[in-house]
């Protein structure tokens, strides 16, 4: 943590996750092999977040994170047939996978008078696996009924980028589209 002075601070962390997986599921009738299932994650975490008080009616809140993302996947599917009835052949994703996610955000907190709160914020994203670049606006208001009540209300887009399993099947699945919500 860094403390600028009266008007603002930063928070900034490094973190490193390992996750190590290997499973085997098997048919219980026949024991004949569906899913082998081993490898590992490495996450490499940088994230810097700002906060700025212009004055008593005026805030800032920006900041980034970085994520770079190291992953070894020898998996094994076996045959199956899909919920439509369609025999899947089996195949195998063995792929050595490095990627960054990279994200920026800034929120502007203003209250224009006492009881009532204005937030307009956005998060940028970009995830150099496949390329998908995100920008998600987001609007927050809130009104102070008493000391107790107040009415908010908020919307935002939010985009969750494909799990890097799935994205590693098929050389072509890096050019769908992240799933988006809309709050």
């Amino acid at each position: 943590q860094y403390i600028w002075g009266e008007s603002g601070y930063s928070n900034t962390s490094v973190a490193h996750t390992l996750s190590q997986y290997d499973f085997r599921f098997f048919t219980f009738r026949d024991d004949v092999k569906v899913l082998d299932h081993d490898g590992n994650d490495h996450t490499f975490k940088l994230r810097n977040v700002n906060y700025y008080k212009i004055d008593n009616s005026n805030k800032l809140e920006f900041g980034f994170d970085v994520k770079h993302i190291r992953t070894d996947y020898n998996n094994y599917y076996g045959p199956f047939q899909d919920p439509l009835g369609n025999a899947i052949d089996e195949f195998t994703v063995k792929d050595d996978i490095n990627a960054t996610k990279m994200q920026g955000f800034l929120s502007y907190t203003w209250k224009p008078f006492s009881k009532f709160t204005i937030v307009p914020g956005a998060r940028f994203g970009y995830y150099t696996y496949n390329e998908n670049m995100n920008i998600e606006p987001r609007l927050s208001l809130s009104y102070q009924l008493s000391d107790l009540t107040a009415i908010n209300l908020s919307g935002g887009i939010f985009h969750q980028n494909l799990p890097l399993v799935l994205l590693a099947q098929n050389e072509n699945n890096k050019n769908l589209k992240d799933p988006v919500a809309y709050h």
